[in-house]
Order: structure tokens, then C-alpha cells, then sequence
């Protein structure tokens, strides 16, 4: 028979003043808890005190070790190569020996986010452990009862480092198995966050330089153009279709004649070329990817005049100068586009995205279109392909045909191209397809957009089926959901005078005098310590210091500073990887740290000098270009 242990006022009046420093909400809610759940704390046999969980059936699930809890959470530590990393998750607290064992081994840095459904359990363990040491330590943050709704917003401090760094999970086993579907659904939420997190950083990383080539030459238009807030409403209650270029299309592209005038059919930039061929009346062409090949997708002198362009500034400038008809701008995440917007007191941000299909749900959205049905969203191959029949990839394979490459060869070797990513899942019929990772993860970045965002439909009849979007065929979408009558597009917007630069021009001078400023100090750095052949570890350590002041400085300037890290996303990120992994040696009293960080600054000075020298050019012949 379990015997419960009493509540110690004195140690949870202790504990919980600690942790009215750290989140006074979360103090207030356990100050007026009153336990009366289905735990029950007793001694265990070596003495610290034991949880344990009645079930309604009146069994027994014991969450820590009826023997030696405190034996039992080092063990678990000992499992997790804790000292190696310095961001956790912890799902499930009981009373919360793994947790002040873990904050015991690792660096004062880390950051612990601690996950627990049930805020008694939170409450036994104030009431019964002496957590001081994790209560004071920076790092730890507890998210209790939190709804898996909530959790972009809980992660969105996080997010960057825990995905640049890699992070371990440290489950309470007991815990977690007896809420299998709370902290599984958790666990799914929390990783398909940090998987996003890290396709944009690999995508920043690797195209920030071209992002901004792009966004340079695209200032005019940027400024000129008219935002997509105007459209907002537009179209509200009429149905949506938006068109992928998925290898699907082929068998169905028929069927969307049928709605010309029934919905707004929005494409994706490498369907509009199919589409417009097959005479399919398409009301706006979304772009936001930065590579030239892009321009591929439009033959501008066949695009019909009541297509309107919805363009990212990072598209190239050969699409947005080029485009012959109307053109709406969306704002870019990436940071030159929105400070340029940012001088002009506009938001037209429709919401992160990582792909063009992405964002043509986001405009849906944003027109206040109902329903939204997707076509062409296979996000998988279909006999080695990834796109539809007309389309510019598919025009490139066929222009390569050859005595000696036929197109089953070119398929097979853009196919297998995908290998290292390759991911075999099910289709929407159940059947054994493949993907990539990058597509999979697309799937379920849809799931969340689409979450509580009224009604969508997946058209596509065939690729991977998207969690809580019903499959249907397109031929039913278009004849039961799309409207009988006709619409006429009431999207006209007018195009915009050029405007005057004068405003903005200030604002752009006045950076790239900043920019300037950045140069300067870091030619003196480099000049009084990186000229000789040898540097003693005397200039090394002042060499670093010097450095450190720098970004010190940087910190004080966020416009700057995120400016300059938008521009070498890659050199940031490095730079930031290499500190994380000194604060660890640092802190475990390594002797190698000065000339790790040497090192590090030494790779990181001429990225930083590259970023403001080639900012402060660019910066410097906008504003001559400025009337």
C-alpha cells in the first residue's frame, strides 16, 4: 500500500520564490494549485521521495524508481552524451532527478526546455525536491500544459539555435509512455518546427549572397510597385485553385477549362506555361525563387494581360522588368527586402514560407478565398519525374534528346540525381512511393498552414496524401465546389508613378556611411594584427578581444548587424557553430579555447569585412541612382 508523503511548506515556499525570477506567471498558477489528481508521492527505499500514477482502474504506474530514483536519473543522463551538447528538451518532469542531473554536467550556456502536461506534477516536485540548482540556472524554461497549437510561438526564440546546433531529447520514459499522445503529438509538432528551421537556414545559407544580387537590382521596383496588402479581400468566398507543376497534372490539366469563371486559379511559375497552353485562363503567377533559370518559366509575349505577376523581391530582375502586365509585390524574409520595405511604412509579408507553392496558399488566404483546392501538389516522383509534361523542365529534358540519350535516360539520371535525400512513404492510395526530405517536409509545413484555415482540398489524385486535407478528385472539385455562376476578376490594381526616391535616400545614405564605419575598423584590426607571418599568443588574445568589442558594437547597431549576417547567412552561421562549441571547451577549462577562437575570428574578419564592403558599395551607388 503506497503511504503519501506530506507536503514541506517550507522547501515549496523556497522553491517557488526561485521560480517567481524565472516566469511569475507560472509561480501564480502553482500558488493557488490545488493537487488533487492521480499522483501520489512516497519514500523510496534508499530515502529521496518517488512518484507514482493511479491509474482509474486503480493500478499503479510508478514514474521513478520505487529503490533509488536519484541512481536511476544519472543513468539516464549518463546515456544522453549530455556534456557534448548545450540544447535539451526534456519531456515529462516527475519529480525532476534527470533534470538536476543533467544541469549538473553541462555548461552554464545550455539551453533546457522542459516540457510536462500536467502542472500537479510540477507542483509535487517543488513540493518535494530542493530544485534551487535548476531553478537558478539561465537556461532552464518550463512549458507546462501547453497546447501543441501553441507551440510555434513557445519555440520561436529557440528555433535557429536548436536547429543550427542539434539538440537532445531526454524523455522521463514512465512519464512520456503513460501520455503516449500528448508528448508524441508534442515531439511531431517540435521537430517538424526545427526541421523548417533548418531547410531555411541551408536555403539562406546557400542563396543569401544571390538574394540580395537580386534584391539590389530589383530597389525600383521593390519601391514602385504595389504591395499584395492591397488585395487583401479581394476575392473573399470565391473558390481558390492553385496549380503545382506536379507530374498529376498531365492526366487532369483538361479539367480546369471548366473553371475558367468559376474560381481564381492561381499558379505556381513553373505551371504557368502548361497552363496558358492548354488555354486555361489563369488570374495570378506566383514567384519568389531567386535562380535565373527561373526566367524559363515565362515566354512574356504569350502570357494573356490578365495575368497578374505576384513576385518576391529576391525573384530576378529579368522576370519583374520584364513581366509586361500588371505586377504585385509580396515582402521577402529576407532581411535587405524587408528594410527596404520597412522605409516606406508598408507590410505586405503574407507569412513564412519555404516554397512558391507555399506562398500561392498564403495569397489564397489572403484574398479571402473559400475553398482552396490544391492540383499538381504530388510533392513525390511519378516514374522518375517531378513535373508535368509542358513545363520548362520537363521542354529542357526533351531539347537534350540525342542518337545517344533518349528521354528515359535523362529522367533516370535527373532521378537518381535526388538519391542521397530519397525517403519511401505512402501515397494518398496507400502505395509505396518516393520523395525527398525537403518535399516530405513541405507536406507537413502544408498540414500547419492549413490547420483551421476554413476549408482545402487536395486535388492532386495522386503523391503524398497531406495530413487533415481531404483527396478528392479534381473533377468533383471543380464541379461541386467551385461556383455555377461567373466572376468577373476584381483584382485591378494601378500601377503605381514612380515615386520619389528622396525619403528613402537618406535612410540609405546614412547606412552606407555605417557600413563604412565597419570597414575602417576592420582594416585597422587586420592591419595592427594579422600582417606579420607569426602571431604570439599575446596579439592572438588581443587580437580576439578586439574582435569581440567589434561584434559588441555590431549588437548595438541590430540594422547593421542583421543586414551584413542576411548577406553571409553561411559565414553567421559558421562563425556562430564555432562559439557555441568554445563556450563548451571554455567552460570544461580546455586549454585550446584562445587558439580555437583565433581561428574562428580569423575565417570570420574577412566575412565580415566582404559583408560591409560590399554593402557599403552597394548601399552607396543606390543612393546615387536616387532622383
Amino acid at each position: 500500500m503506497l503511504v503519501p508523503r506530506q507536503i514541506n511548506s517550507d522547501l515549496f515556499t523556497k522553491n517557488l520564490n526561485l521560480l517567481k525570477k524565472k516566469d511569475p506567471g507560472l509561480a501564480a498558477t502553482l500558488n493557488s494549485f490545488c493537487p488533487g489528481g492521480p499522483y501520489v508521492v512516497t519514500a523510496s527505499q534508499k530515502g529521496p521521495p518517488s512518484l507514482a500514477k493511479i491509474r482509474a482502474d486503480g493500478k499503479q504506474i510508478t514514474l521513478h524508481s520505487s529503490y533509488d530514483p536519484v541512481k536511476e536519473a544519472q543513468r539516464l543522463i549518463d546515456s544522453e552524451d549530455a556534456e557534448n551538447r548545450t540544447r535539451f528538451l526534456v519531456l515529462g518532469l516527475g519529480l525532476g532527478y534527470h533534470l538536476q542531473e543533467l544541469v549538473r554536467r553541462v555548461p552554464r550556456s545550455s539551453r533546457i526546455m522542459v516540457f510536462e502536461k500536467d502542472a500537479e506534477i510540477l507542483f509535487h516536485c517543488l513540493a518535494n525536491n530542493d530544485f534551487s540548482s535548476v531553478l537558478v540556472h539561465p537556461g532552464v524554461c518550463f512549458q507546462v500544459a501547453k497546447d501543441v497549437s501553441s507551440l510555434e510561438a513557445v519555440l520561436e526564440p529557440d528555433r535557429t539555435g536548436f536547429a543550427l546546433n542539434g539538440y537532445s531529447v531526454v524523455k522521463l520514459q514512465a512519464l512520456v509512455s503513460s501520455e503516449f499522445d500528448y508528448y508524441s503529438s508534442l515531439l511531431k509538432k517540435i521537430d517538424s518546427v526545427f526541421t523548417e528551421t533548418q531547410i531555411d537556414l541551408k536555403t539562406q545559407a546557400a542563396f543569401s549572397k544571390l538574394f540580395y544580387r537580386n534584391i539590389f537590382d530589383n530597389w525600383k521596383s521593390i519601391l514602385n510597385s504595389t504591395g499584395v496588402r492591397s488585395l487583401e479581400n479581394k476575392c473573399s468566398g470565391i473558390p481558390a485553385i492553385i496549380v503545382s507543376a506536379g507530374p498529376s497534372l498531365d492526366k487532369n490539366i483538361s479539367i480546369l477549362k471548366k473553371s475558367s469563371h468559376r474560381a481564381v486559379v492561381i499558379a505556381v511559375a513553373t505551371a504557368l506555361r502548361p497552363l496558358i497552353e492548354n488555354g486555361i485562363r489563369v488570374d495570378f503567377v506566383v514567384v519568389i525563387d531567386p535562380d535565373e533559370a527561373t526566367v524559363q518559366f515565362f515566354e512574356f509575349d504569350k502570357i494573356p494581360k490578365n495575368v497578374c505577376l505576384i513576385f518576391d523581391p529576391c525573384a530576378p530582375a529579368s522576370i519583374i522588368e520584364n513581366y509586361p502586365h500588371r505586377k504585385i509585390r509580396i515582402d521577402s524574409e529576407v532581411y535587405l527586402s524587408q528594410w527596404l520595405a520597412s522605409k516606406q511604412e508598408e507590410n505586405n509579408f503574407l507569412g513564412k514560407t519555404l516554397s512558391v507553392a507555399h506562398t500561392a496558399f498564403s495569397l489564397a488566404g489572403h484574398l479571402g478565398c473559400e475553398p482552396i483546392i490544391l492540383t499538381g501538389q504530388d510533392l513525390s516522383f511519378h516514374r522518375n519525374r517531378l513535373h508535368c509534361a509542358g513545363s520548362y523542365y520537363d521542354l529542357d529534358r526533351k531539347d537534350k534528346i540525342g542518337r545517344l540519350k533518349s528521354l528515359k535516360n535523362l529522367e533516370e539520371a535527373r532521378y537518381a540525381g535526388f538519391s542521397p535525400s530519397f525517403k519511401s512513404v505512402e501515397d494518398i492510395f496507400e502505395k509505396e512511393i518516393v520523395t525527398t526530405s525537403a518535399l516530405n517536409s513541405y507536406k507537413d509545413i502544408f498540414a500547419e498552414k492549413m490547420n483551421g484555415k476554413g476549408s482545402v482540398y487536395n486535388a492532386t489524385e495522386g503523391g503524398l496524401p497531406i495530413p487533415g486535407v481531404p483527396s478528392i478528385s479534381l473533377k468533383e472539385a471543380v464541379n461541386e465546389l467551385c461556383l455555377t455562376g461567373k466572376w468577373s476578376q476584381t483584382t485591378n490594381v494601378d500601377v503605381l508613378p514612380m515615386k520619389s526616391f528622396q525619403k528613402v535616400k537618406s535612410e540609405v545614405m546614412a547606412q552606407g556611411r555605417r557600413f563604412g564605419t565597419v570597414v575602417n575598423e576592420i582594416a585597422t584590426i587586420k592591419s595592427n594584427y594579422l600582417n606579420s607571418s607569426e602571431c604570439s599568443a599575446g596579439l592572438q588574445e588581443e587580437f580576439v578581444m578586439r574582435m569581440e568589442k567589434l561584434y559588441r558594437a555590431l549588437l548595438d547597431d541590430s540594422e547593421t548587424l542583421q543586414l551584413m549576417q542576411g548577406y553571409s547567412y553561411g559565414g553567421f552561421i559558421e562563425w556562430k557553430q564555432e562559439s557555441e562549441k568554445n563556450v563548451i571547451q571554455e567552460e570544461m577549462a580546455s586549454k585550446e579555447v584562445l587558439a580555437s577562437k583565433f581561428q574562428r575570428d580569423i575565417k570570420f574578419v574577412e566575412v565580415l569585412q566582404e559583408s560591409a564592403e560590399t554593402l557599403r558599395n552597394e548601399f552607396n551607388k543606390m543612393a546615387e541612382e536616387m532622383n
